[in-house]
């Protein structure tokens, strides 16, 4: 599996070499783990807008790549298809800045007894203006021990999101207006989507997916399971032509106690 995500890669880093994009590698050798500082890329960076793509998974000089507050880490527009791959094989990208690349990112993990790779979306952080998200799935590899964790105050704006390994909105939104590929390549048992304060906002008539998602377990709402639950709430009013999903802990003692059965709201236009 290692071979298969290393040939893409150098594939990928031909292709950007054919086109004058650059692909960029972290090497964290400056040591202070900063997405803004020149001396933690191959070759210096920090990548620049029009740059090809970025690979995040070197942990030689330690785990975690920060992008700070007030920063914006803007990358991948060289390539038609700018991606960047990671974090991987167990590294953590830590956001409290904004961040907007070309294409997708692409965490993967295939070791389960290894640390998973995150993605930590901290308050005022964002993710916009790019293609997608794929949390330990794709089309192209499959390795789910990923997680990404939104927290209160962050915000992502996507076209599609690829699902294979653990999304947990504790806050923020994850806004979703093309597509959501869930589990696909993947067990259902390895992909979670945990709805705490949250909200997740789909396209148009996503409620029958919604639904199959809470069937088959994947959807959870403050870390219940489904049959075990608090209130999942479908919405097709706040949002006109799109469908929220929130979660609400009641009764109180029910989600403290993940007691009693699993109750879905629809709220839709009439």
């Amino acid at each position: 599996m290692y071979k298969k995500i290393l040939l893409l890669v150098v594939m990928l880093t031909l292709v950007s070499s054919a086109s004058g994009a650059v692909f960029y590698s972290w090497t964290g050798a400056a040591g202070d783990g900063l997405w803004s500082t020149a001396d933690n890329w191959f070759p210096a960076g920090p990548p620049p807008h029009d740059s090809g793509n970025v690979g995040l998974s070197d942990s030689t000089y330690g785990w975690t790549i920060t992008i700070p507050a007030g920063y914006t880490a803007d990358c991948t527009f060289g390539e038609d298809y700018g991606t960047i791959f990671g974090p991987e094989w167990g590294m953590k990208l830590d956001i409290s800045g904004s961040l907007t690349y070309k294409w997708y990112i692409a965490p993967v993990q295939n070791d389960p007894s290894g640390p998973r790779s995150e993605i930590n979306m901290y308050s005022g952080s964002s993710i916009y203006g790019a293609e997608g998200i794929a949390i330990g799935d794709n089309w192209w590899f499959s390795a789910p021990y990923v997680t990404m964790n939104m927290y209160d105050g962050s915000s992502v704006d996507i076209n599609w999101l690829w699902v294979g390994g653990h999304l947990n909105l504790y806050g923020g939104t994850m806004d979703v207006s093309g597509g959501v590929e869930m589990s696909v390549n993947v067990e259902d048992y390895l992909t979670k989507v945990d709805i705490w304060t949250g909200t997740l906002i789909l396209p148009a008539d996503f409620t029958d997916e919604v639904e199959d998602w809470i069937e088959r377990g994947i959807l959870l709402a403050y870390g219940c399971t489904p049959g075990n639950s608090p209130l999942i709430i479908i919405d097709t009013e706040i949002n006109p032509g799109r469908t929220t999903v929130t979660a609400v802990p009641e009764p109180s003692t029910m989600a403290l106690l993940c007691l009693g059965g699993l109750a879905l709201i629809r709220r839709k236009r009439s």
